[in-house]
């Protein structure tokens, strides 16, 4: 799990034996381990260390299901080949699990330090390849990305991110009509190859394994929430992701590597292609709907680049009716919208 030095903190409720966390741990054979908060996190699940056992704490206690979750995805991703942080012990009721600590080698860490990105990359994109090829990466009971799906994540764009931009009578236009549009656009291009989706596949929650071998080299977070839906959707969130930018051409180079090794099931290279960009308009628009609900310290920053990834996919999509829709009701929606970024740095109090 990424961290660093400076950032953890201890949490005092182990310290009560009747608390639920320190019951828990003393359930596992963990009575007075130590235990160390992670940075925050964009939900509410919370991460804390035991770093002298080599396990991570997780305390979804908003949402229990998410752990039962948790427990039940990661399985499937092992038994799939996939090193997925598997999980130790469980408590439903408390929302509380024990999970594999894979340390803190993350893509966006290591690449950070000079890592080879196109070998990373490569392995993540194999590591998908792996996934999208297994008859059985969809026999698992989880929710699915559909026409409802895609139309509650419209809804976060139209809830947060437009009203940042439009007046009331604006934006509750723009709302419905903004809608209307991604639903007939799902009606004219969702029929797409199913396969298991980790929503969450970039940088922060990929790690280099170096000593275990092939795909399993790449080692899986963030797993709890995946869906069953279109192949396209983790090659997005990879790819395309609003927290870095990929180096010059590696964005085509490891989609050209996808598409060559692409499963019979997907169509053709053609439909691939089309979904991605289909895809990565949806999922930008979604993004900057979440991010301006957030508003957290160091998430506005990533806005420009979603921002700017939603006009090009739009663009080569052709989606030219969503993308009039925004300059109609959100005029220079992506000038003003990054301009948020400058906010971010005032809220961490770093000079702009």
């Amino acid at each position: 799990m990424n961290g660093g030095p400076g950032i953890f903190t201890l949490i005092a409720n182990t310290t009560d034996a009747r608390a639920p966390t320190a019951v828990f741990l003393a359930r596992h054979g963990l009575a007075g381990a130590r235990v160390v908060l992670l940075s925050s996190h964009a939900s509410a699940r919370r991460f804390f260390l035991l770093p002298d056992h080599r396990l991570l704490l997780l305390d979804d206690w908003t949402n229990p299901a998410g752990v039962a979750a948790c427990a039940q995805v990661s399985r499937h991703l092992n038994r799939l080949g996939l090193s997925a942080s598997k999980v130790r012990g469980v408590d439903v009721a408390t929302g509380l699990a024990l999970v594999e600590d894979f340390g803190q080698a993350t893509y966006s860490e290591i690449t950070g330090r000079g890592a080879d990105e196109t070998r990373l990359y490569e392995l993540a994109i194999h590591a998908l390849v792996h996934l999208h090829h297994r008859p059985g990466a969809t026999s698992i009971l989880c929710c699915l990305y559909d026409r409802r799906a895609v139309l509650v994540e419209t809804d976060v764009t139209s809830s947060w991110f437009a009203p940042q931009l439009g007046t009331v009578g604006a934006v509750e236009d723009f709302a419905e009509v903004f809608r209307d549009l991604w639903s007939q656009a799902f009606a004219s291009n969702g029929d797409w190859p199913q396969t298991l989706d980790f929503q969450d596949f970039h940088g922060d929650n990929l790690m280099l394994l170096e000593q275990r071998t092939g795909v399993a080299r790449c080692g899986l977070l963030e797993f709890q929430d995946a869906v069953v839906g279109p192949l396209e959707y983790d090659l997005v969130s990879v790819l395309q992701g609003a927290r870095r930018d990929l180096g010059p051409g590696l964005e085509d180079r490891m989609l050209d590597r996808y598409l060559k090794r692409a499963p019979a099931t997907a169509k053709t290279r053609g439909d691939i292609v089309w979904h991605n960009l289909w895809l990565g308009a949806q999922q930008h628009a979604r993004i900057a709907g979440v991010v301006a609900r957030l508003w957290f310290p160091g998430y506005l920053r990533f806005l420009p680049r979603a921002l700017g990834h939603l006009e090009t996919a739009l663009k080569r999509s052709g989606l030219i009716r969503i993308e009039a829709v925004m300059n109609r009701f959100l005029p220079d929606w992506r000038v003003r919208g990054s301009s948020f970024a400058a906010e971010d740095l005032e809220i961490q109090g770093v000079p702009a």
